[in-house]
């Protein structure tokens, strides 16, 4: 089947998806007519009814405001496949029933530029791809010039006797954003305020590496919601190591974000021997053993890893089976040891906490070392060890000593406050 459309097209989307829908990217892309000014080109989203209108605000999807209460679509201004400028992710399945119809637009910022879309960019398109993490294309929409305008309407997702369809659009609107707002009926004033008090004081607000990271992860959280049923189904079926480790290719790549050139396979070094090695800035950061999906991890199976990363000076393993994922840090001395320092699970319980831990050993959490050691640190100083020597600490006894003689007005020796401690710890 025809994989591009014209203006006025419009098809069936179980006409070109496998099996059932539930998942769609939809990416938007294009290139600045001048090299050497990139213009501020936003993208949009409306859930309008039957009569064309939106319910509420709520429905007017854009950059400071990029999901709906249901989390049924995730509006992503650097999608993390590298080829699409900015997109959406769609869960059909939790889009409101009387949600009838989305309508996907490009802006210009009326504020940076007071140029046309057209006049400023070239090669515009908006495509359809397969929600699960291959990513296959499904259709695609070559956007040709509609005059001198500031907003477009590019196409729209539209439910058609109880199935979907696609149609391509390309409407323009001079107006720019606002026109296209009042269109649909959005509460432009109320809109334009919120955005006012969510960016006050930001404009020239320095990010952090912790702020990037946090951004990153947001849009990551979105790409292991799609690939969940993949590696349900993986799981479930015991798929044999050489096909678990195609599916971790993916997930390195699409979901943790590593360059294909980053990831080394196969790698050995003096009878040394690991799955995969990872880099990030030309230097060897993460060694990854691989288990066949589904397969029950045990600590000795980060042995070989563990050794091929003392041996080639990397401080951080990964042991996975597609579902958990195990993060050890190498402590290198008389002997050499892995310690745990987070496992995520990839499931429907997949939680913040497990995505911010995940961002961690992505590309970008990679490039930001500091952000892992600092995690690392934190576990590592909370221990029993270190806990337990911070209580038997001279400064701590003493203070325990004092609170006695202040309750009980009796004194009694630090010895005899240590003796009985320990025992309380069970200390040796």
């Amino acid at each position: 089947m025809e994989k591009t459309m014209q203006k006025g097209s419009n098809i069936q989307l179980d006409n070109v998806m496998r099996g059932d829908i539930n998942q769609l990217f939809v990416g938007v892309g294009w290139n600045d007519k001048d090299k050497e000014q990139s213009h501020k080109i936003d993208i949009s989203a409306f859930f309008l009814t039957e009569n064309n209108k939106v319910r509420n605000n709520d429905d007017f999807i854009f950059y400071n405001q990029p999901n709906d209460k249901n989390n049924s679509i995730d509006l992503l201004t650097d999608p993390l496949n590298n080829n699409d400028q900015q997109g959406f992710n769609i869960s059909f399945s939790l889009i409101p029933s009387e949600v009838s119809k989305i309508v996907f637009c490009v802006t210009i910022d009326e504020v940076e530029s007071q140029d046309s879309i057209f006049n400023s960019i070239s090669n515009l398109y908006i495509r359809l791809l397969d929600g699960t993490f291959l990513g296959q294309e499904l259709l695609n929409y070559q956007i040709s010039d509609t005059g001198l305008v500031k907003a477009l309407m590019c196409a729209e997702l539209y439910r058609h006797n109880e199935n979907w369809k696609f149609r391509a659009v390309g409407q323009g609107f001079n107006g720019g954003l606002e026109a296209l707002a009042n269109h649909f009926n959005v509460a432009v004033n109320s809109v334009s305020e919120e955005v006012e008090q969510q960016t006050v004081g930001l404009k020239h607000k320095r990010r952090s590496s912790q702020d990037i990271l946090d951004k990153h992860a947001v849009k990551m959280r979105s790409e292991v919601v799609r690939i969940i049923p993949q590696v349900d189904s993986a799981t479930k079926n015991k798929i044999n190591e050489s096909n678990t480790r195609m599916l971790v290719d993916r997930i390195l790549m699409d979901v943790l974000g590593y360059n294909i050139d980053e990831i080394k396979a196969e790698q050995n070094i003096e009878g040394r021997r690991a799955d995969y090695v990872l880099s990030v800035g030309n230097k060897e950061s993460l060694v990854v053993e691989v288990k066949r999906a589904g397969l029950p991890l045990k600590d000795q199976h980060i042995f070989q890893a563990t050794s091929y990363g003392v041996f080639s000076g990397i401080e951080w393993v990964l042991l996975t089976n597609l579902r958990e994922w195990r993060l050890f840090k190498i402590i290198s001395g008389s002997k050499v040891k892995a310690d745990h320092l987070f496992t995520v699970t990839i499931n429907d319980g997949f939680d913040k906490s497990m995505n911010d831990n995940f961002a961690l050993i992505s590309k970008v959490g990679m490039e930001r070392p500091s952000l892992l050691l600092k995690a690392w640190n934190k576990v590592n100083a909370l221990s029993d060890s270190n806990v337990i020597n911070a209580i038997l600490s001279p400064d701590v006894l003493a203070k325990i000593r004092s609170n006695i003689k202040r309750e009980s007005s009796t004194s009694v020796e630090i010895e005899s406050i240590q003796n009985v401690v320990e025992k309380l710890l069970h200390v040796d």
